[in-house]
């Protein structure tokens, strides 16, 4: 494992090298990011949106290729997002490391994979649709095994998939323009992955203090017993 990493490790390094020497400018997206605004569909965004029908002074505007909030308190928000950020996932590499290793076997990297995720998800500044690509994947990796546990979050992201093409492309306008309609809309999404996210971190806390066995639901699918093959 350790060789595995340590190779993967020089290709990567290797590659990035090579991709910044044929093409200037490759990396530039990391420091682009830093002046990003809070884009509408963000959960950060869902309070600026009921703001706005209680007088909020605020606006969407483009920027960065995205519609974004401009206004009182936004980039307040952004920042708190981003100290969020880096405090959840140090929570979750916290719980990782009170983690005993026979716990990873089976599903149970699938948890701690989809709960990190929906952590960035939640903590971002943007909410491309396409980010729900990863947490689609990553619970379909999971509910490969029948006992997994992961088949609630897994059925409320999907959910949540419907409901964000809801917002784009269907009633984009209506979320730049922050209708009812499309607050809740908004809402309903987050409180459907916000769920989910409970529903992955409750075994794995408890795993975190009990152990593995007393956990339970992140035990792999038994493999079908196979009789032998008679030749003649």
């Amino acid at each position: 494992m350790r060789a595995a990493w340590k190779r993967a490790l020089v290709v990567a390094v290797g590659l990035c090298l090579a991709l910044g020497t044929a093409l200037p400018g490759a990396w530039s997206f990391f420091f682009g990011q830093r002046d990003r605004g809070l884009q509408i569909e963000s959960f950060g965004a869902l309070p600026f949106h009921v703001a706005r029908h209680f007088g909020w002074s605020g606006q969407a505007e483009v920027a960065y290729g995205a519609m974004q909030f401009t206004g009182p308190c936004v980039d307040l928000v952004a920042h708190a997002l981003l100290v969020l950020n880096a405090l959840g996932l140090a929570g979750l590499v916290w719980l990782r490391l009170r983690l005993p290793a026979s716990f990873f076997t089976g599903a149970a990297p699938s948890h701690l994979g989809l709960a990190a995720v929906l952590l960035c998800i939640f903590t971002s500044r943007v909410f491309s649709p396409q980010f729900m690509i990863w947490a689609v994947g990553l619970a379909a990796v999971g509910t490969s095994w029948r006992a997994s546990g992961l088949r609630i979050p897994a059925r409320m992201v999907l959910a949540a998939c419907g409901f964000t093409s809801v917002l784009y492309p269907l009633t984009y306008w209506s979320v730049i323009n922050s209708t009812w309609s499309a607050v809740v809309t908004l809402a309903v999404r987050d409180g459907l992955l916000l769920a989910a996210a409970v529903f992955l971190l409750r075994p794995l806390c408890a795993a975190a203090r009990t152990g593995p066995v007393q956990a339970g639901g992140l035990v792999p699918r038994p493999h079908a017993a196979t009789e032998p093959v008679a030749t003649g």
